[in-house]
């Protein structure tokens, strides 16, 4: 301490100075892994699924008729989640959604689950990513094109108008032939209303993303009703605006000479790929909420509730996620990367293989404290790896800003109180010159002085130009945002371009 008097140095920057530590960057990093993973980030080797208890499982399992497919982006690397269409009579098809099974095959209790358990989630940074399985425990079980996959499925059958009759509701513990694993960069912009409706149109799956849409629309229809009476605003379906400030970005980090530079690349939200992947994982979300309150099972539901700030939590027993215009929503489509999701899948799968008799061998019976604790440690652990991830994407945020020079010229909007978005990028700085400018305001501002150790910048204002119109599509994201419409394919960490 008598050196950081004498420096005027905080410990952080004199370790740094001194070769203590390499950089700010791994002092961030440091710091976390410290916080959260005191043994390290790596996985040991001898934690594996058991081959005896995975043969028995699948060999159980029956074969599904369908032809299923995944949407993602070209990152991802643990496909949860998978779709299906099949055709039946009357023009009436039913629609799968199917999810990746390591439930079946990971015990309560065993190593692998102190393990997930220990993690609670995939880590998510720009650049890297801390998963929560072992890499060949997510290679057994990701949803890969190739040899069928053990999956738990819900499916649904709708009209030939694409409405969802809920009656038909089923859930199997099955093998699911994967037949293609799709990538949003080689399909999404050939994907419009236009060519949906086109016969002609050659990409691959077109009829069955046309069913699929054609259904997304009702369930998202359904949704806004459920919120107006709630008092929120209805969302506007699949309406991009090109004004609007980007919510999604991929960081390319790149060592070039041995510098390492970084690329953000923006990417809008709400295109018909999107909206189809979210309003499914949304139903098959909210259907697996169902099936466990129909059956008085305890799971870990995500509910929504109120105003304040404990509005959305995690909590054993049923509620409604009033920002999502559901009574039931319970997070079930990313058992490879959230342990929630995994907890869920446990008492799914004891419904799915015993039907009313689940609550007698379900592994959480009702009141069960032990899962009213995992309730809350997953909800600090999942705050405090999104505060992280935060945390070094401004990091990278910040090196953009300096890696071609001391200051950078770029354009900012004013959102509140005098916190300002830089446009291109997920940057957000004080800039009190337009503290009492409207929202939205529009300013021309040099960046400097960039601290990478504290993540500060000085701004310096070159010019304000007049307000930037609010379309109805900013106006709801904003809502949504305050909302914390935490809804699957939207706000979900791997389904976000950054996510590789």
């Amino acid at each position: 301490m008598a050196a950081c008097t004498e420096s005027g140095e905080s410990p952080a920057q004199l370790m740094i100075r001194c070769g203590a530590i390499d950089s700010p960057l791994a002092y961030h990093q440091g710091m976390f892994l410290k916080a959260h993973f005191p043994n390290g980030a790596q996985h040991s080797q001898g934690v594996a699924i058991d081959q005896a208890a995975y043969d028995a499982a699948v060999a159980e399992l029956p074969l599904a008729q369908v032809q299923a497919f995944s949407i993602d982006d070209s990152g991802t690397t643990e496909i949860d989640d998978a779709l299906s269409v099949t055709e039946l009579a009357e023009g009436r098809h039913r629609i799968g959604v199917h999810i990746a099974a390591p439930g079946l095959a990971v015990a309560k209790d065993d190593p692998l689950d102190q393990l997930a358990r220990s993690r609670m989630s995939t880590v998510y940074f720009p650049g890297d990513k801390i998963t929560m399985l072992p890499d060949s425990v997510i290679e057994q079980f990701s949803l890969d094109e190739g040899v069928p996959r053990p999956a738990l499925s819900i499916y649904v059958d709708i009209n030939a108008d694409g409405l969802v009759d809920r009656s038909t509701l089923q859930m199997r513990a099955e093998l699911v032939p994967m037949a293609a694993n799709l990538r949003l960069e080689d399909l999404e912009h050939l994907v419009s209303e236009e060519s949906l409706a086109d016969a002609g149109a050659s990409y691959p799956y077109r009829q069955e993303l046309s069913i699929l849409w054609k259904a997304a629309k009702y369930l998202h229809a359904g949704r806004q009703e459920k919120r107006v009476a709630n008092g929120l605003r209805a969302e506007q379906l699949g309406l991009i605006d090109p004004n609007a400030l980007a919510r999604d970005f991929h960081f390319q980090i790149k060592d070039v000479d041995g510098i390492q530079r970084v690329e953000i690349i923006p990417r809008q939200r709400g295109s018909i790929l999107d909206t189809i992947v979210a309003e499914w994982m949304i139903f098959c979300n909210s259907a697996s909420g169902q099936l466990l309150a129909d059956h008085g099972l305890p799971g870990l539901f995500r509910t929504q509730k109120g105003w304040g700030p404990l509005r959305t939590r995690m909590q054993t027993t049923p509620g409604p996620h009033e920002g999502l215009g559901l009574d039931y929503y319970a997070w079930c489509t990313s058992p490879l990367r959230r342990y929630s999701d995994l907890v869920n899948q446990w008492q799914l799968i004891a419904l799915a293989k015993h039907g009313v008799t689940a609550k007698m061998v379900a592994p959480f019976p009702p009141r069960d404290a032990t899962l009213m604790g995992i309730a809350a440690d997953f909800e600090s652990c999942y705050q405090a790896y999104g505060e992280y991830q935060n945390r070094l994407e401004k990091y990278w945020c910040l090196r953009w800003v300096a890696q071609d020079g001391e200051s950078k010229t770029v354009h900012v909007r004013h959102l509140k109180e005098g916190m300002s978005r830089v446009e291109l990028v997920p940057l957000h700085l004080p800039v009190p010159e337009l503290a009492n400018h409207p929202r939205m305001t529009r300013a021309e501002v040099v960046i400097a002085d960039v601290d990478l150790l504290q993540l500060t910048a000085a701004v310096r204002v070159l010019e304000i130009e007049a307000k930037q119109e609010e379309s109805a599509a900013q106006e709801v994201q904003e809502a949504k945002e305050n909302a914390e419409a935490d809804d699957e394919g939207l706000n979900n960490p791997e389904e976000d371009a950054g996510a590789a």
